[in-house]
């Protein structure tokens, strides 16, 4: 019964305390418009950002913990007449699971994301944008064991359960979130920097069609911050420190991860364009307030990005799994549209 237990308990907690599978990921901002779904469409020089992050924790465990999310999302009526549009919208899509335990639970999100978006000074953008989604969960208790099957020696399956089910479990939902998203884009150095605000679980969704799972999600506030600093080095290629930082608060409960990263450049930023996707190598660490601290690292260029990430785990599952944690890869492509780069915002 205890891995039941810790089943259902860890799927509760992936869905209701930290919305479906984004906020353990590390890497948080490589799939920005799920954590604030006013993100979706707001890219520089692209027209399609596609991504794919997954997460493999607690490996110790028989079954361990398994997240995965795939989204893509692309600007609309950016440009019109060859000249940027003061306002445009943006649109995406994301799907999300997750498999954990000896009960074989399983978690699913799919969502849309829609957003609008307004230029409110040269190459600086504010969006809001609203998502909407179905999710569900099944855990299949029917090869469980249970505590009352113990017979003093050993566990002997033929003694009765004494449960009341030991069937499947299923459940579903439906999801509201809304966001305020803001980018700026320095056009000297091609340097970024990006905030925001969500508000998910807007509707309190309910957990349906199982009455032992007959719970609600509580509403969740992220608050989540990105900037792009090029240091002043001579005789170098462009060097940025990267300082990120997400704050989420749901119920009694609160999420702080914060950290940097170094870019090292590997070409100078663009004469013609003054910004464009750099090319390089990235290194750095993070800390989750009491979970976890992780080191990241990761390879970009215009047109994709790879990351990775491993967190060593500091809380008290940590301490029982070895301080075992999670291995996190990511995935990015832009489709560059480089007629683009002849084109110039609407305050240029």
């Amino acid at each position: 019964m205890r891995k039941v237990y810790l089943s259902v308990a860890l799927w509760i907690f992936c869905l209701g305390i930290s919305r479906a599978q984004d906020a353990h990921f590390t890497q948080f901002e490589n799939s920005p418009f799920f954590t604030n779904p006013a993100a979706a469409g707001m890219i520089e020089q692209s027209d399609f950002r596609g991504s794919l992050i997954t997460r493999n924790q607690w490996r110790k465990l028989v079954r361990p913990t398994n997240q995965t999310l795939v989204s893509a999302d692309a600007p609309l009526l950016r440009y019109q007449g060859g000249s940027r549009s003061k306002s445009n919208l943006g649109i995406g899509l994301s799907y999300g699971f997750a498999t954990m335990g000896d009960s074989r639970t399983r978690m699913t999100n799919l969502a849309l994301a829609l957003s609008g978006m307004t230029t409110v000074g040269t190459r600086k953008y504010l969006g809001i944008g609203v998502s909407a989604g179905k999710g569900g969960m099944r855990s299949d208790l029917t090869n469980a064991t249970w505590d009352a099957q113990y017979n003093g020696y050993k566990l002997d399956e033929s003694l009765p359960t004494g449960e009341a089910y030991e069937g499947r479990l299923k459940a579903r939902f439906f999801d509201l979130s809304a966001g305020l998203n803001f980018l700026s884009v320095n056009g000297r150095t091609g340097a970024t920097t990006n905030f925001g605000i969500a508000y998910l679980h807007a509707n309190n969704p309910k957990l349906k069609n199982e009455p032992l799972l007959n719970g609600k999600i509580d509403p969740r506030i992220v608050a989540h911050f990105r900037s792009e600093i090029q240091l002043d080095l001579k005789n170098t290629m462009p060097v940025f420190i990267i300082p990120r930082a997400l704050v989420g608060m749901q119920g009694v409960h609160m999420e702080i991860q914060a950290g940097a990263t170094v870019f090292w450049s590997a070409e100078g930023t663009s004469q013609i364009t003054g910004y464009r996707h750099k090319t390089g190598f990235e290194a750095g660490g993070m800390y989750r307030h009491g979970d976890a601290v992780g080191l990241l690292a990761g390879w970009k260029t215009e047109s994709y990005r790879i990351g990775l990430s491993y967190d060593i785990s500091i809380s008290a599952y940590g301490k029982a799994l070895n301080h075992r944690g999670g291995t996190e890869i990511s995935f990015i492509y832009y489709a560059v549209n480089k007629e683009m780069r002849s084109r110039k915002a609407i305050y240029d």
